[in-house]
C-alpha cells in the first residue's frame, strides 16, 4: 500500500529530524534518561505523526488543523533543543543544525498551511 503523506516533502524532513533527535538523545547524561530526552523524542516524533494522521482528511480544514498541531509540536521540540542546549548536552554547532532543520520544516509547513487554506477558498 502507498500512504500519500510518504511523498509530502514536509514529512521525509520531520521524519529525518525526529531519526537526528533520537540518535542525538542517546548521548544526554544518564541522569535524564527518564527526563528532557524523553520530552524531546515525543515532541520531535509527533510532529510527523501529526502529518501522516492529517493526510487520512478528507475534509481541508481538519487537515489544517493536524499541520497546525505539528507545527505546535515543532515550537515545542524547539523550546526544548534549548533547554538541552542550555544544559550544554550537546554543542552549539549542534544547535544551529537542529534550528535549521526544525526552521525549514516550519517553512515547509507553513506553506502548506497556506495552499491548502487558499485551495479552499
Amino acid at each position: 500500500m502507498i500512504y500519500k503523506f510518504k511523498k509530502l516533502i514536509v514529512w521525509q524532513k520531520a521524519m529525518e529530524l525526529t531519526v537526528s533527535i533520537h540518535r542525538l538523545t542517546q548521548f544526554f547524561p544518564e541522569k535524564d534518561k527518564s527526563g528532557l530526552s524523553i520530552q524531546i523524542n515525543q515532541a520531535a516524533t509527533l510532529v510527523p505523526v501529526l502529518i501522516a494522521q492529517g493526510s487520512r482528511c478528507q475534509d481541508r480544514k481538519e487537515l489544517c488543523q493536524y499541520l497546525e498541531k505539528a507545527e505546535t509540536a515543532l515550537y515545542e521540540l524547539l523550546t526544548l533543543v534549548y533547554l538541552a542546549a542550555n544544559l550544554e548536552y550537546f554543542s552549539r554547532d549542534c544547535l544551529k543544525q537542529l534550528e535549521a532543520s526544525i526552521s525549514n520544516i516550519s517553512q515547509l509547513l507553513g506553506s502548506l498551511i497556506k495552499y491548502i487554506t487558499q485551495v479552499n477558498e
